[in-house]
């Protein structure tokens, strides 16, 4: 076969979905074609397109010293690089590839998301509008264009970009998944509002084809759900539970310290667990979820369908979902069973919208009575919190002794300060959280507190606030609620989790966000002594501060309004004896509260898994 009709075949499986098979084409045709730039180029593509970047950077490369002028290639070539944390290399070839066409909105967009992910937001702006300029209903360009805006402290204006992305594009399904994920962060999106965005994603996805040769039926409303798979697991309710927990975060991640506790306590003659990884990345934290679970998988390079078609080989009972709806999640391949019972926990705050989903996991105080309202699963909530924080081992000793020798500085019982402002105490607030959750109405409210507590300082640490573009908007943001600039300080995340948990020694009260809250931020303040103040909201994303206060026993940190929100923070900082004493105990009482209790967690995890087992066997 000639290298032409390897290459038109090798194209049409991948545009159905078959990207294994268009790999294993193109491998053979280059083998038996090894002087085809065309060949390579499209062989490095596909293996692009699956996350194996190294393994694409050889027959890119061989490319690109053949055809040197190609833009396709050096293009590719450059993206290879980039992906590989080589962007001083890669991102000059991208660059070429856009100076010689400066019209090709595929080059155009590929080259501001990589921008974007070195942190150059004012060029990737810039790149992005050149594509919005050639195309201006492109959908790729406006959701790109808004996810820049997003993490550069500009929420407000990507929230509404988004919606005009999905109401100029309803049947796209990608821009209906951009959409839905930014709503979690908007304060004016009602809750209707984000469900009818999660269901309509839901359609869209069950209405695609779930092989190649079964074509796709009518609009959004009238679908064909994937073929049913026979699953031949015996009906019997109190069995031994094949149980798989599939992410694409099992390193060190914030999804993993909250699912450590629950392999090493599990119940290993009631229940089995099998980690599937769709990821070949792994660290110290791999190692340790390897040693607990009773198997594992790397799933990393296959699709969709090769996804399920792994899962199914193992006969799982049941498969809980770690990620929802973040980014390069699995979620989408679940549209086709790879259980008898799917379960969606822990990474995502809502619901999946996938009718094929049958559960959520959650509490009673991140979902109350009426929640089901706004949700496509089932909730099975577990008792006091649906969370297990285990990020003890690697974190330093908090600094309540420290705190302690500081408080005679104030002259008051109980005050404290750290040793830099002993003449001089003033209150520092703080928050870790991410970018995407610092929107509007938080630094308004963050504004009035500085102004209720003269003097008070804010500590922002958070990844992206360290670039230009981002560091400008928010000083904008803060100057425009009249704070001066020395009131609050902006830090880029750090490298190492030592170094950011000891930047909490800085912090004395801090301040979760709204309506996103925070979750590993919040149990890492706490775990440090520092107490955090919350802002109850509607939603399960703006309950998770809720639990975690609630199972910890200081429920008297929650806010109902943002008025409360400003009084409790305001407060709680003319309090040094209060805040003292916070300091001296929020750790101990939250290593022995329900929130850090291992072997109780997995119990109620597992007694919820059987139920929904059970419910199964029933049916």
């Amino acid at each position: 076969m000639d290298i032409a009709d390897y290459i038109r075949q090798s194209v049409m499986q991948a545009q159905s979905g078959r990207t294994v098979e268009a790999i294993a084409m193109m491998e053979t045709a280059v083998r038996e074609h090894p002087g085809s730039s065309q060949g390579l180029g499209l062989l490095g593509t596909l293996l692009l397109s699956v996350g194996r970047h190294a393994e694409a950077l050889g027959p890119l490369s061989k490319a690109r010293e053949m055809s040197p002028q190609s833009e396709h290639i050096s293009f590719q070539l450059g993206a290879a690089l980039v992906a590989l944390d080589r962007p001083m290399e890669g991102l000059p070839h991208m660059k070429a590839a856009v100076d010689r066409n400066p019209s090709f909105v595929p080059s155009l967009l590929g080259f501001a998301r990589a921008l974007l992910g070195v942190g150059d937001f004012d060029r990737s702006e810039d790149v992005f509008r050149r594509a919005l300029a050639v195309d201006p209903r492109n959908a790729d360009a406006m959701c790109g264009l808004a996810g820049m805006m997003m993490v550069s402290g500009r929420q407000r204006e990507a929230v509404e970009l988004f919606r005009q992305a999905g109401r100029e594009h309803p049947e796209n399904r990608e821009v209906s998944g951009r959409l839905l994920s930014a709503l979690n962060y908007s304060a004016d999106a009602s809750p209707e509002e984000v469900f009818e965005a999660h269901t309509r994603w839901g359609r869209q996805v069950m209405a695609l084809p779930d092989a190649p040769a079964q074509a796709r039926t009518g609009q959004l409303g009238l679908v064909a759900p994937p073929a049913p798979f026979a699953f031949t697991n015996a009906k019997d309710p109190d069995k031994k539970l094949r149980v798989g927990l599939l992410s694409t975060d099992l390193f060190e991640h914030s999804v993993a310290y909250f699912l450590r506790s629950l392999l090493r306590w599990r119940d290993a003659a009631r229940i089995e667990f099998i980690c599937y990884s769709t990821t070949n990345k792994s660290d110290w934290m791999t190692a340790q979820l390897k040693s607990a679970a009773d198997g594992w998988r790397v799933l990393a390079g296959l699709d969709d369908r090769g996804v399920v078609d792994k899962i199914r080989e193992d006969r799982l009972d049941i498969l809980v979902e770690l990620g929802g709806h973040t980014a390069n999640g699995p979620l989408i391949a679940l549209r086709r069973r790879a259980a008898p019972v799917q379960v969606d926990y822990l990474g995502y705050p809502n619901t999946s919208g996938l009718p094929t989903i049958d559960w959520r996991i959650v509490d009673a105080a991140t979902d109350p009575p009426g929640a089901e309202k706004y949700c496509t699963e089932k909730l099975a909530r577990l008792e006091d919190c649906f969370l297990c924080y285990s990020g003890a081992e690697e974190q330093p000793e908090d600094q309540r002794g420290r705190w302690n020798q500081w408080a005679a500085a104030w002259g008051t019982p109980g005050a404290i300060a750290p040793p830099e402002q002993v003449a001089t105490p003033t209150i520092t607030f703080g928050s870790f959280n991410s970018i995407r959750k610092i929107g509007p109405e938080v630094v308004h409210t963050w504004s009035r507190i500085l102004k209720s507590v003269p003097g008070s300082k804010l500590f922002i640490k958070t990844k992206g606030i360290g670039t230009p573009a981002a560091r400008r908007n928010f000083e904008t943001a803060f100057a425009r609620e009249g704070i001066e600039p020395g009131r609050v300080e902006l830090l880029e995340a750090v490298t190492y989790k030592s170094e950011h948990l000891r930047s909490y020694e800085r912090v004395h009260i801090a301040l979760d966000t709204f309506p996103y809250n925070g979750t590993t931020t919040t149990c890492e303040a706490m775990w440090m002594g520092v107490p955090v103040i919350t802002l109850a909201g509607n939603t399960h994303a703006g309950r998770v501060g809720v639990s975690l206060l609630q199972a910890v026993g200081l429920p008297e940190l929650i806010a109902k309004t943002p008025d409360d929100y400003i009084s409790l923070a305001a407060g709680l900082a003319q309090d040094g004896a209060r805040l003292a004493e916070l300091r001296a105990s929020v750790r101990d009482r939250m290593a022995g509260s329900a929130l850090c209790d291992g072997k109780a967690f997995a119990a109620k995890f597992e007694s919820a898994l059987r139920m929904m087992w059970r419910e199964w066997c029933r049916a």
